[in-house]
């Protein structure tokens, strides 16, 4: 997508939902933070990057919004069992998450805000490496790629600072944890030399804590008025 598309869709997505001032909003982020893994292995955190995109509503106090959250880390000597085979190595972390989310504002004197705030999400992460298995029999080679499925929640504060831009309503800071459970992973093994798939509960009862910190540029109703006006 060229950047004049990418603006084109963020412009109409503005447009499409926002139907009276500072009603609704598009926040997108960029951040770091630190994962831990949990279980009845002994992991090293490690640090990931993150990225975030939310559409949420705003009322006077409270605010609701549909999250998004990519994570990109690095797992060191991460440890599964396949039908009683047991499997190490180091896998990129790849983590999307989605849910709803809500927020309670308490407003400064200089027009800013801090928020509380709590939500529940979905999550999907992908494992991968430059490793493969070949089936012996067929020759037939397979990526070492997992698939990880869960749910969780997080906890934590924004901080919100109005901005001067003709663009943008604010600058957000937010920190936050969050806490996972899995509950389904598939993947590859060979099973007695020859190439199985795997599809069923984590065998080490894994689940996952992450600290954040993101800074976000929020767009809205002074965006969807410069819309309006070339429109019209």
């Amino acid at each position: 997508m060229t950047k004049k598309n990418t603006l084109l869709f963020l412009l109409m997505t503005l447009f499409t939902f926002s139907h009276s001032s500072n009603a609704f909003y598009l926040d997108l982020g960029m951040g770091l933070g630190a994962r831990s893994l949990g279980g009845n292995q002994n992991y090293k955190e490690a640090p990931h990057l993150a990225a975030e995109l939310s559409l949420g509503k705003k009322f006077e106090k409270w605010d609701f919004s549909l999250d998004t959250l990519f994570q990109a880390s690095r797992q060191k000597d991460f440890t599964y069992n396949y039908n009683d085979q047991t499997f190490t190595d180091d896998y990129n972390w790849m983590q999307f998450h989605i849910g709803p989310t809500i927020k309670y504002h308490i407003k400064k004197a200089n027009g800013g805000s801090w928020a509380p705030f709590l939500g529940a999400h979905y999550l999907s992460t992908d494992l991968s490496n430059s490793g493969d298995f070949v089936d012996p029999a067929t020759n037939y080679r397979e990526d070492s790629d997992h698939e990880l499925w869960g749910y969780g929640a997080k906890l934590g504060v924004e901080f919100n600072s109005p901005s001067q831009s003709e663009y943008l309503e604010a600058i957000k800071y937010k920190f936050f944890a969050t806490h996972n459970i899995y509950r389904n992973m598939q993947g590859d093994f060979l099973n007695n030399g020859a190439l199985a798939k795997f599809n069923g509960d984590p065998s080490d009862d894994l689940t996952e804590t992450t600290l954040n910190f993101t800074v976000s540029f929020s767009l809205g109703d002074k965006l969807l008025q410069k819309v309006k006006n070339k429109i019209n």
